[in-house]
């Protein structure tokens, strides 16, 4: 488990190394995306969580990850960003809806709702969706889940 940690810490450094290196001489530091997930995965390891998500967003900039949105979904539902939190939980949806139709309720989308919930209230998380001009499709899929969350009584669904 030590040696475990020590390789994570070592690879971290050489990591914060590099973005110093290129930052001093004003040029882009340059990853693929899958080098930008596992830099996520390990800045969330070591709780790093800003570097993490950082990490995880440059990851998507440059090709679509249901990992990284996954990771991100988790980071903004604990910040309480309401309008991020939709944003990918949408994207994941549409994802599992395509790929998974026929999965296990409920998902982890569906538990970072429920989360942003207790905070929110499930009628402001549904009156955000509307108001962000979602097609018909995309917005029943995201509401079913807050219609579970009503049918179970999730802390939240009443307000």
């Amino acid at each position: 488990m030590f040696m475990c940690l020590y390789e994570d810490l070592r690879v971290w450094t050489i990591f914060r190394a590099e973005v110093a290196h290129f930052k001093n001489h004003r040029q882009a530091y340059r990853k693929t995306g899958s080098e930008w997930e596992i830099l996520g995965d390990l800045g969330t390891r070591l709780l790093h969580k800003e570097e993490a998500k950082e990490a995880y967003q440059r990851c998507l900039d440059i090709k679509f990850s249901a990992k990284a949105w996954m990771r991100l979904l988790e980071i903004y539902a604990d910040e309480g960003d309401l309008q991020r939190t939709l944003n990918a939980a949408i994207r994941l949806t549409a994802y599992q809806h395509r790929w998974y139709f026929e999965m296990a309720f409920p998902t982890a989308v569906a538990h970072q709702l429920f989360k942003l919930g207790r905070t929110h209230g499930h009628a402001k998380i549904s009156f955000t969706l509307l108001s962000m001009g979602l097609p018909d499709g995309i917005r029943k899929i995201v509401e079913h889940y807050l219609s579970c969350g009503k049918a179970f009584q999730i802390e939240g669904y009443d307000f």
